[in-house]
């Protein structure tokens, strides 16, 4: 009941749990004092004067840490971070490159990607994540640039994105540009970058 229609600021939702891991952490419940608890006392052991229940609290806190595969459910060492293929949608089977195009659609493969704090999908900037353009000098996704990033999932080893680039004159992207790709894990604040050279087809 907790977790219906939840207000887009409020981050102590259960959508916040990442898949597979536990709600509790060392920093506390990510949940914090939305957490339902469930107790089986003894009658006998029960205080006659009501007392609230308080335990650590670290709402929105994520742990530094990659769920585990059933049954090895938890948190568990973070691989260190990398890159090891940026691609975009394109015609071509089997396409492995980067193409020039309106609002590319981008997958990034690696490891130690962490867990985005904002709930996807998320459109705009982050701390997380950004896509320069060296040759025409233009940077996306990224604090204050002007061309976001709708990010559509977030997961350890994959990201999935549309960089709002190449619209009304916006973050211009051309066959041959210099592109840099670069990830920070939000709870380690680690980074990896990928060069790439954008392609016409």
């Amino acid at each position: 009941m907790r977790n219906i229609l939840p207000f887009s600021t409020f981050n102590c939702s259960g959508q916040y749990v990442p898949f597979r891991t536990l709600e509790e952490t060392s920093f506390g419940g990510l949940m914090g004092g939305y957490l339902p608890v469930v107790d089986f006392p003894l009658a006998a052991s029960l205080s006659p004067t009501a007392t609230p229940l308080v335990g650590p609290d670290s709402c929105g806190m994520f742990p530094n840490g990659q769920a585990g595969v059933v049954p090895n459910c938890g948190v568990f060492n973070p691989p260190p971070i990398g890159i090891s293929s940026v691609v975009t949608q394109c015609a071509a089977p089997g396409c492995n490159q980067f193409v020039a195009q309106p609002a590319p659609p981008v997958t990034i493969v690696g490891g130690g990607f962490g867990t985005l704090p904002e709930n996807v999908p998320y459109t705009g900037v982050s701390n997380y994540l950004e896509i320069v353009d060296l040759t025409q000098g233009w940077n996306a996704g990224y604090a204050s640039d002007v061309c976001t990033v709708a990010i559509s999932s977030w997961a350890s080893n994959r990201i999935q994105l549309v960089a709002n680039v190449n619209q009304n004159g916006q973050c211009p992207l051309a066959a041959g540009d210099q592109v840099t790709v670069k990830v920070w894990n939000p709870q380690s604040m680690k980074s990896a970058i990928f060069p790439l050279v954008v392609s016409g087809n």
